[in-house]
């Protein structure tokens, strides 16, 4: 008898455990796949900017191949970024796994909006899962009128993370990975770094290692149309969809914080990157410093 009612008493805990995780996921907030979005494509390449003319003179002395330079170095990777964005002067194109709002993440931005400024289109796609940044800062860039950010598959953050993680994991395990950076569809960057400090050797108490590619020529355009693939997908969403809304007294407060870390960490992290004399003389210069693809 003593056991029946034990065995009755597990079934009873059992079935309303059940019951609360059925009505804990029911819950779950979702975002929409079939936000509504314009397509873009990248700026096709031209010969008439200062990158371009890199480009073709690497192009036009080499058979029409395509170039690269491997950066083992973080602080290579990082000023072969900030080279390429202050050089643009048609298009950028972002698309990362994560990033944070570190040193890294807030040179990147405040160059980007710079970039903008200038009247250079910039797209930035982001991975949702891993990345720390806040939105506060995403939106900022987004608020730009040469600025468009996405994220991918993004899931909701309102309720509990996890539970609407699991509730519908089929479609929230689906990440994006790409690394990839391409300035006037004519030099791109691809490899494992992702927007953060460690990946450029910017925090002094880590051991961190990791590897980028810079490509010119035809390569720059293949990496171009596999960003439009993700750029343009169902689950990349503009960031109207998350539903989430700030004053702009909020954006101001989080704009100076960015910019004043963008300042402490001009002369000793920005000037240094940009005086980087190999990616001075790959980037500004028709220096053969390109190795050709076989």
């Amino acid at each position: 008898m003593k056991t029946f009612f034990l065995t009755q008493h597990f079934a009873t805990v059992r079935l309303t455990l059940q019951l609360l995780l059925l009505g804990l996921l029911s819950a779950c907030a979702t975002l929409p796949e079939d936000y509504p979005k314009e397509e873009s494509f990248a700026v096709p390449a031209s010969a008439e900017t200062p990158l371009g003319l890199t480009a073709t003179a690497w192009v036009n002395s080499n058979d029409g191949l395509s170039g690269f330079f491997p950066m083992q170095s973080g602080s290579d990777a990082l000023a072969a970024r900030l080279r390429m964005i202050e050089r643009a002067e048609v298009s950028l194109d972002a698309q990362y796994f994560l990033m944070k709002p570190d040193l890294a993440g807030h040179i990147f931005c405040q160059e980007l909006l710079l970039a903008a400024n200038r009247g250079v289109r910039v797209r930035f796609l982001l991975d949702d899962i891993f990345t720390k940044v806040r939105h506060e800062e995403l939106f900022i860039l987004d608020a730009h009128e040469n600025i468009e950010v996405r994220l991918y598959n993004p899931v909701a953050k309102r309720g509990f993370f996890f539970l609407n993680f699991f509730g519908d994991f089929k479609r929230a395990n689906r990440r994006m990975h790409n690394k990839s950076f391409t300035a006037d569809s004519q030099l791109t960057i691809v490899g494992g770094r992702n927007i953060a400090a460690e990946y450029f050797d910017l925090n002094i108490n880590t051991e961190f290692e990791d590897f980028d590619v810079l490509g010119v020529g035809k390569v720059a355009t293949d990496v171009s149309a596999t960003f439009d693939l993700f750029w343009n997908s169902r689950r990349s969403l503009p960031l109207e969809a998350l539903d989430v809304e700030f004053t702009e007294a909020e954006l101001d407060i989080v704009r100076q914080q960015m910019k004043r870390e963008f300042d402490e960490a001009y002369t000793s992290v920005f000037a240094a990157a940009m005086e980087n004399k190999i990616i001075k003389e790959l980037i500004d210069t028709k220096d053969q410093l390109f190795a050709a693809e076989s």
